[in-house]
């Protein structure tokens, strides 16, 4: 196993993989790219180009030759490409073995077939051509990796926007509620008022004829004491709309005492009055 690294700088961007059992095989393909951009690596049996391979990757183009002991160049393209399928596979093979190597071209196991001998123009360009492929296969895992992470990406936001916008309805339901709730309370507001309006005054006016009838007649025990249970109610139907009035302007109900006598006290009063003129 030998790997060519002259001008080190230039060629360890690209590597080329070259695996034939013929030592001048391998030594000519060196002398050929010995210039160019390539860092060029060989080996002398296919157990030693998997090994380079599982060592050095990435490898971008793997030169075989078809006939080798152990292993031919087709069997080894096959382990190629099912443990790196991006690498380029390219077979060397003579005239006689070509119609072998076209049905695992035509299966898309192996990318090129290039026969023997070669012309090293040509062999040039194929081998330019199959880094290009390289880069193209390269690219295109790139991109549906990325269009991967983007669709699991979008995948989250439409689960995090389902979940945004059943709790953003939520808070518009209770919005919509609390202006329901705000809407009633303001139109029994003015409903308050309005009773409060027309009650007012009619109130007052019996407050004071109450008081004017028991000062206008003082002995009489019956009068007076109906006049100051008129007066009571008048007073008490007087709180009520006060209440009334409160309560249409509070957006919250609070639990407080009540003084329970005073309000037995009012029923049993006015129960009174109407039992006397019975």
């Amino acid at each position: 196993m030998k790997k060519c690294i002259e001008n080190k700088e230039i060629m360890a961007a690209i590597r080329v993989l070259v695996v034939d059992d013929e030592k001048k095989i391998l030594r000519a393909v060196e002398r050929l790219f010995f210039e160019d951009k390539y860092d060029v690596m060989t080996a002398s049996s296919a157990k030693d180009g998997l090994s380079i391979l599982s060592d050095v990757m990435p490898v971008w183009v793997v030169i075989s030759d078809y006939r080798m002991p152990e292993m031919n160049g087709i069997e080894f393209l096959k382990h190629v490409n099912r443990r790196w399928p991006d690498v380029v596979k390219v077979i060397l093979s003579g005239y006689e073995d070509s119609g072998k190597v076209i049905p695992f071209i035509d299966e898309g196991k192996i990318d090129k077939l290039i026969l023997k001998p070669w012309n090293n123009n040509e062999l040039r360009v194929s081998i330019a051509n199959a880094v290009e492929i390289y880069e193209l296969r390269k690219r295109n895992r790139e991109l549906a990796d990325e269009l991967n992470r983007t669709n699991n990406t979008l995948q989250d936001l439409n689960n995090n926007m389902e979940e945004i916008i059943a709790e953003k309805t939520a808070e518009l339901e209770s919005i919509q509620k609390d202006i329901a709730q705000s809407e009633r309370l303001a139109s029994l507001e003015t409903i308050a008022a309005g009773i409060a309006h027309e009650v007012k005054s009619p109130l007052e006016r019996i407050i004071e004829e109450a008081g004017y009838v028991r000062s206008a007649l003082p002995g009489d025990a019956r009068i007076t004491d109906g006049a100051e249970t008129i007066k009571k109610a008048s007073l008490r139907a007087g709180r009520a709309i006060k209440g009334l009035l409160s309560l249409s302007s509070q957006h919250s109900l609070e639990k407080s005492l009540t003084d329970v006598t005073g309000v037995i006290a009012d029923v049993l009063s006015s129960v009174e009055y109407q039992i006397r003129l019975r």
